[in-house]
């Protein structure tokens, strides 16, 4: 809705987001809208499959009535689609919900969602202790808080979605690790970058592991940890390259999860050469090449991975059958 001054809702306050009216419960029913998304032959949705879009990824989904959603599957793959042409084949149509997607798969609206839970369940599965993630300005408050997980949690988180959706939802699940709306899982891991501001939180944590106290010192590299005189160089070093090594190993095993899991494994570009970042838009950093290199062992196990996978039809649609997920067990035993 346009006010007579101009102005209008902006979704979240963005004014190049803004938020179409939902008339008697839906945006279907605002039909010029719904014509020049959806319906039209010309149509935004319609003209970029023909251009040759392999299918729409639809931002927060929930926040939009399922009839548009069911409308625009009929246009680009249903009874509506008319004469449209798939150049890159049958397209996908992959939700955002952080949720429960249950809905939208038995509305047939969608073939997939961004599967936010599982990267939930892996990360609580791969970790030894408390850990936090995305801080606020102040750098003290966390918005993600992580809780070490054993095989009959990680179990069950995974097999409630697993058993609740369609079969052919479940084996498209967009299971990742990281995306553009959370820090690189990486940095929820516990890597520590030298080169970057470091969360006082964090300071706080480091403090704690090689007992010193802070007090008034002002740090905001870790740098300055030494030049405060908190800690020497090499005690600083040597547990700075410990905790990194235990992040890339905790991703490392994660991916294994995720790359033998029923789905789609996603990977967050840079994630496989071992980039790092805080959240939104830190962890939209342009891709460090000088990471992609043979030597680089996280870009050589996610490799490896991604080829077994790719070489052996039974990890992308053979049945899944967990074998053993015991109770304060760490270990986590499935077939494929």
């Amino acid at each position: 809705i346009i006010r007579a001054d101009g102005t209008y809702d902006g979704w979240w306050g963005y004014d190049s987001l803004p938020v179409i009216q939902s008339l008697n419960g839906s945006e279907l029913n605002v039909t010029s809208w719904a014509d020049y998304i959806i319906e039209n032959e010309n149509s935004i949705a319609r003209s970029w499959i023909e251009k040759g879009s392999s299918g729409w990824r639809l931002d927060v989904s929930p926040e939009v009535s399922m009839d548009f959603w069911q409308d625009l599957r009929s246009f680009i793959k249903g009874a509506d689609k008319g004469d449209l042409l798939w150049p890159n084949g049958e397209p996908i149509i992959l939700a955002e919900n952080w949720g429960d997607a249950t809905n939208d798969f038995l509305s047939g609206a969608f073939d997939s969602t961004m599967n936010y839970r599982f990267r939930e369940a892996a990360i609580e599965f791969v970790i030894d202790e408390v850990t936090q993630s995305k801080y606020n300005d102040t750098g003290l408050t966390a918005e993600e808080t992580w809780n070490p997980s054993d095989a009959a949690t990680v179990n069950t988180e995974l097999m409630t979605y697993f058993e609740k959706y369609p079969k052919e939802s479940s084996y498209t699940l967009m299971n990742l690790l990281g995306s553009h709306d959370v820090p690189r899982i990486l940095g929820v891991l516990g890597y520590l970058e030298v080169d970057r501001p470091v969360y006082p939180a964090t300071v706080n944590d480091i403090a704690a592991d090689l007992s010193f106290t802070v007090g008034d010192h002002e740090i905001v590299y870790l740098e300055d940890l030494v030049t405060s005189g908190l800690v020497d160089q090499t005690t600083l070093t040597n547990y700075i390259n410990a905790r990194n090594e235990k992040a890339r190993e905790r991703f490392m095993l994660a991916s294994v999860l995720q790359m033998t899991y029923p789905g789609s494994p996603t990977i967050y570009y840079g994630d496989e050469v071992g980039m790092s970042g805080y959240h939104d838009p830190d962890n939209r950093r342009q891709f460090n090449w000088t990471l992609a290199t043979p030597q680089n062992s996280v870009l050589n196990f996610i490799t490896r991975l991604a080829t077994i996978r790719n070489n052996n039809l039974v990890l992308q649609t053979g049945d899944f059958m967990p074998l053993s997920a015991e109770n304060g067990s760490d270990v986590y035993v499935y077939g494929r």
